[in-house]
């Protein structure tokens, strides 16, 4: 987990932001504010975004 919520990262004409807060299916004011400020850094012309999860857990987790 990083100092903040959310990243952003490149790879080729695709554009990546990792939510890293240590929360799944939660969305603080923190959390939004920051997706705004790097989804306005997103290239709007060209490529494609990624929106993905850092936390990770498996199936035997939900039961």
């Amino acid at each position: 987990m990083t100092d903040q919520p959310a990243t952003l990262s490149q790879d080729g004409d695709v554009s990546i932001i990792t939510l890293d807060d240590g929360k799944a299916n939660v969305f603080s004011k923190n959390m939004s504010d920051t997706l705004e400020a790097l989804l306005d850094q997103v290239p709007d012309d060209k490529g494609s975004l990624l929106l993905q999860e850092d936390l990770a857990f498996s199936q035997q987790d939900l039961i």
